[in-house]
């Protein structure tokens, strides 16, 4: 694990904190957009 993390360190430049904080934002927003499609998907089902 902690040679994954000196990969990631040396690619990116960044250290974990900010790593983990961008996957948290990402992955909330993966979430949110997902659940916006399925309530678009619900809202266009009810009107047919």
């Amino acid at each position: 694990m902690t040679k994954i993390a000196e990969i990631v360190y040396n690619i990116t430049g960044v250290n974990g904190v900010l790593l983990f904080a961008y996957g948290f934002l990402a992955g909330v927003l993966v979430v949110f957009t997902f659940t916006l499609l399925v309530i678009i998907y619900n809202l266009a089902l009810r009107s047919n």
